[in-house]
């Protein structure tokens, strides 16, 4: 069986040597470990293989920079930053001759740029970057949002204020003119009940019914706690409450109305029970205190 620098160096010469990708420009070790591992994946599991054994493998392999070198294999090492890791450390670098002319000596790591980690950098930081630009504008979007939503709230309330103040002293002066047109006391309760219990029919948020009943206006007519309230039914605080972090497509109010709805058909019937928990076997053999006990689960 052959070594493992003799195994690890046959599998440099036949990718270096049979992809123009890999010859004649400078790579890392580090880019050199990822490549061989991805074109012979199961060589880790036949040798110990890491950065450390694959320079002890391809370094004996340079030569010189003149015309004794005839295999074309160069190789130099600069104390600098690791294109992948961001720390600083011995890099070793490896050039192939191929189909061009051999490179000269290089004196900086600036000499010897490994395009391939650069790119492979520039990706990972395009998409963290994407990443955080994406979260910024999201969280930005949300506190205008709540902002706008808090001042238009104050200047409702403030107007309210004013309109309230204003209109108790019309009433006064109305009341005093016209004490024998008012609307008997009776009547007043009458109508009272009525509106509340017209009012208190449904539980809604941003126009959506809690309790099966018809959406409310979604209209000009909205106040800005009600747009607040449809606000905090959209977010995600909201989803983790009530256990929708899974979807993130999911509108909440109406995933609860579903939820409302289908309690209320388990409570219709005796065997309602069925819709919400699965029978693993016939449910005729059950007794009735084994389904009230289910039912009551």
């Amino acid at each position: 069986m052959k070594k493992a620098k003799d195994l690890i160096s046959d599998a440099w010469r036949k990718i270096s040597s049979e992809n123009s990708l890999y010859s004649d420009q400078w790579l890392c070790d580090e880019t050199w470990y990822r490549v061989i591992r991805r074109y012979y994946p199961s060589l880790p599991d036949t040798i110990k293989f890491n950065r450390t054994v694959l320079n002890r493998a391809l370094t004996p392999l340079s030569g010189s920079y003149d015309q004794t070198n005839i295999e074309g294999i160069y190789h130099a090492k600069f104390s600098t930053i690791c294109p992948y890791e961001g720390k600083k450390r011995n890099v070793s670098y490896y050039f192939r001759t191929v189909h061009g002319a051999p490179p000269s000596s290089p004196t900086a790591p600036s000499s010897v740029q490994d395009i391939i980690a650069q790119s492979t950098r520039m990706q990972k930081d395009r998409a963290r970057i994407s990443a955080l630009e994406k979260e910024k504008s999201k969280n930005d979007d949300v506190s205008k949002s709540i902002i706008d939503l808090q001042d238009e709230a104050e200047r409702k309330e403030a107007i309210d204020g004013q309109a309230e103040k204003d209109g108790g002293v019309a009433s006064a002066f109305a009341n005093e003119s016209d004490s024998n047109t008012s609307q008997p006391s009776s009547d007043i309760a009458n109508e009272a009940a009525s509106n509340t219990s017209s009012a208190s029919g449904n539980l809604t948020s941003g126009g959506h019914d809690l309790a099966g009943g018809q959406p409310s206006d979604n209209g000009e007519g909205r106040s800005a706690n009600d747009k607040l309230r449809e606000l905090y039914w959209q977010s995600t605080e909201a989803k983790k409450l009530f256990g929708f972090m899974n979807d993130d497509d999911v509108d909440v109010v109406e995933a609860l109305n579903e939820r409302i709805c289908l309690l209320q058909k388990v409570n219709e019937t005796e065997h309602g029970y069925k819709l919400v928990i699965p029978m693993t076997e016939d449910s005729s053999c059950l007794s009735t205190h084994n389904i009230f006990t289910i039912r009551n689960k």
